[in-house]
């Protein structure tokens, strides 16, 4: 009876961590490339900023009363799950090295530094 349960819970166990994708159940982290930016103006400042503002500045000024996205290299935007990670001020509308979790739209930054 002992063996029976035993091998039943190690075969449900393997089962669940096989469907589940492993025990984390978390995201890898990944490196990426591109911009921090605000929900507003995503890829663009012009139209918003009208030229009377650089893209640090209206980065600043929109995420004040929105939020911080990044837009990668091919222009995609993805949300920022941790709006309050302190590098996000220091480099709004800068091109940056990002590490963080995606899942789906979203990422959850870990640590991101200016473009060298």
């Amino acid at each position: 009876m002992r063996l029976t349960l035993a091998v039943l819970a190690t075969t449900l166990f393997v089962g669940l961590v096989t469907i589940g994708g492993g025990t984390t159940g978390m995201a890898a982290e990944q490196t990426f490339t591109g911009d921090v930016s605000d929900i507003t103006c995503g890829a663009n400042h012009l139209k918003m900023s009208q030229g009377l503002f650089n893209a640090h500045e209206c980065v600043l000024a929109c995420s004040e009363k929105g939020k911080f996205v990044f837009v990668n290299s091919d222009g995609k935007i993805f949300q920022i799950v941790n709006q309050d990670f302190a590098a996000l001020k220091e480099l709004a509308g800068e091109t940056v090295t990002l590490t963080g979790e995606l899942n789906k739209d979203e990422i959850t930054i870990a640590k991101m530094e200016l473009k060298k």
